[in-house]
């Protein structure tokens, strides 16, 4: 009888324990998968911050360099200062001043252009449409910024300082003889503080030497360093 009774026992005991094991495993089990699932979700909330295409900009301070070529001014240096704001959404407004700087190049020219230095400075003005801002926006996929694909309506050399040649002799003036530019471009970010923005479309180009128009094909580069003020909202 007694052995009888210490098997009970011992099987009473044994699945006491196997019951807490069961349960302890259990508990194992769902602390380890909630903070897989919360760390997941913290990834994916940093990753969306640190892409630049999710972080909102209200306004651009652009500043490109880019190297040309004129078989008549030779080799030089274009450099582009430039401030575009958003007034909503999908469109903004850009400011920007181009300047032409000689390096070096043929001598066969007038004495005044055998030498660098500043050869051209314009004013442009700019009204751009983003089309697709909004509605990505809308969708998560983009913060309310200024890097996505637009259209532009431009007025380039409002004003220009050039050495220009009038009577056969080349220097300094300043006119206004403003070219009209209707293209397509794209607007993207390098790293934290670079940025490129290439387009083309047409324009209507106006030649002082001769007092005429033309319509020609248009295409813009730049590369440069821009600084934003971003919004927190």
């Amino acid at each position: 009888m007694k052995p009888l009774l210490n098997l009970s026992l011992a099987s009473v005991i044994c699945c006491l324990c196997m019951g807490v094991h069961a349960q302890s495993d259990s508990i194992v089990t769902s602390t380890y998968e909630e903070p897989l699932k919360t760390s997941g979700f913290k990834e994916r909330e940093r990753f969306k911050y640190l892409k630049r295409s999710m972080i909102n900009e209200t306004s651009m301070f652009k500043l490109s360099a880019l190297p040309y070529w004129s078989g008549f001014f030779g080799f030089g240096l274009q450099a582009g200062l430039g401030y575009e704001k958003k007034i909503s959404p999908s469109f903004s407004v850009t400011g920007e001043v181009i300047n032409h700087f000689r390096l070096f190049g043929p001598t066969n020219v007038a004495a005044e252009m055998q030498y660098g230095g500043l050869m051209r400075s314009g004013l442009n003005a700019s009204f751009r449409y983003y089309y697709n801002q909004k509605k990505s926006i809308k969708n998560g996929t983009s913060g309310n910024n200024l890097l996505s694909s637009y259209f532009e309506f431009k007025v380039e050399d409002i004003f220009t300082l050039a050495r220009a040649r009038e009577n056969y002799v080349w220097k300094t003036s300043l006119f206004s003889y403003p070219n009209l530019v209707l293209a397509w471009g794209t607007q993207r970010r390098i790293g934290k503080y670079g940025y490129f923005d290439v387009a083309a479309g047409v324009k209507r180009f106006n030649e002082k030497m001769y007092w005429r128009s033309q319509i020609m094909p248009y295409a813009k580069i730049a590369i440069g360093i821009a600084l934003s003020r971003k919004d927190s909202k």
